[in-house]
């Protein structure tokens, strides 16, 4: 087993992609995620259920 943990190179860039964000900035940016990654998957099955109706007509 290897200890992630222990590896410094690791424990850098987590705390240097903390540092470069605004602290605000975190929450607002998962929330925008999190209402695109809705209207994506409402897109998608949208998508899916005509190319289904398509499908569907012809045979």
């Amino acid at each position: 087993m290897i200890d992630t943990r222990s590896d410094p190179s690791d424990l850098t860039e987590c705390v240097t992609l903390r540092v470069k964000e605004p602290a605000m900035a975190l929450p607002e940016e998962e929330e925008h995620e999190m209402i695109w990654k809705r209207r994506r998957t409402r897109r998608l099955r949208r998508w899916r259920n005509e190319e289904r109706r398509e499908s569907g007509t012809q045979g």
